[in-house]
């Protein structure tokens, strides 16, 4: 497998029963990059799974627990867990998986595997509101009237069910009869957090979905929460930052859309925002002043700036995106805002 943008293309390459790839995903440091370095260097998944230990120790890219967690990844084992999964209605969406959203291939370390709570929206135009865990009641309440806006208009609303701006945006999301929003955690479903967001979270399964790459089980930690990042930045058409000091996730989630060519807007006000207006990294957001068909035709128009001689998922490493801002999907939308 030579080409890397194979992974969007090829599924008989990555053809794996679901339990095997459920186990997968609880292989030590086993992530996206190195997936797709052992893809190039076996062909397919079949041929990871049927490689010798001394012909993986040889690849140079694995750790000792990733190497002993593929050894034995063929054994016996992991059809029970998905089915007790699959009965608390969580799907697990892999490489390969038709349902596996493809923009998450613009990173180069995309997830194998995803958890999904709920009904994940069908991914066209999708803006992520995100924001500090301590604002201030006016980033609360701009985040909630922007958010609210925007679901009107249709559009699902993205964030990380942190306190603070993450969970006003969700709440502002929800508040339209059809709102939907998508919740992207930095813990296993099982673990979420804060838990005092759980009915939030309920609520958000039920009108949206909750998202996770990691096992179930797990605690959120800094690492995740700061992986998570990215997923956010990958899956939105838009990032909008409310309010933000000059380091943090929040910044992390901007600086990572930026490298995707994602458009930045960011509310003025804090000192994070501040800096990336005067830093030309972001378009200013007057909530005063904020039309939700003004924006997203701003977005439309800007697609057309940028080419199009791709698919977001065609993606191998962490440069500038080659290719479309939106997918096709989110093309015809713009379509029928014109």
């Amino acid at each position: 497998m030579d080409d890397p943008t194979c992974i969007t293309h090829c599924a008989h390459e990555l053809e794996l029963p679901t339990h095997l790839w459920l186990k997968l995903a609880s292989v030590p440091y086993l992530g996206g990059a190195t997936l797709r370095k052992l893809l190039r260097r076996f062909g397919s998944m079949a041929g990871i799974l049927g490689a010798n230990p001394t012909q993986l120790a040889a690849t140079g890219h694995l750790r000792k627990g990733t190497l002993e967690g593929l050894t034995h990844l063929s054994e016996s084992g992991g059809q029970a867990e998905l089915e007790a999964l699959q009965a608390q209605g969580i799907r697990i969406l892999h490489w390969g998986n038709p349902g596996y959203p493809k923009r998450l291939f613009r990173l180069p370390d995309p997830p194998p595997v995803i958890f999904v709570r709920g009904r994940l929206p069908g991914l066209g135009l999708v803006i992520a509101v995100v924001g500090r865990r301590d604002p201030g009641e006016r980033g609360l309440r701009h985040a909630r009237m922007l958010s609210e806006e925007l679901s009107r208009a249709g559009v699902p609303i993205l964030s990380g069910m942190a306190l603070g701006i993450d969970t006003a945006a969700h709440q502002g999301a929800l508040a339209p009869p059809n709102g939907q929003t998508i919740a992207v955690l930095g813990s296993g479903l099982e673990r979420l957090s804060p838990k005092s967001n759980l009915p939030l979270a309920l609520r958000i399964a039920a009108r949206g979905a909750l998202l996770s790459e990691l096992p179930m089980g797990v605690w959120p930690r800094a690492a995740t929460l700061m992986a998570r990042n990215r997923i956010i930045a990958a899956l939105s058409s838009a990032l909008v930052v409310v309010e933000a000091g000059l380091t943090g996730g929040t910044m992390n989630t901007a600086k990572r859309g930026q490298r995707m060519e994602t458009p930045v807007f960011a509310v003025p006000g804090s000192p994070g925002t501040d800096l990336l207006l005067r830093t030309g990294k972001a378009h200013v957001l007057v909530p005063e002043a904020f039309q939700a068909q003004r924006m997203l035709a701003m977005l439309c128009k800007t697609q057309n700036s940028l080419g199009a001689t791709g698919n977001p998922g065609d993606r191998a490493r962490p440069e500038p995106m080659q290719g479309k801002l939106f997918t096709n999907h989110e093309s015809r939308e713009c379509d029928s805002l014109s």
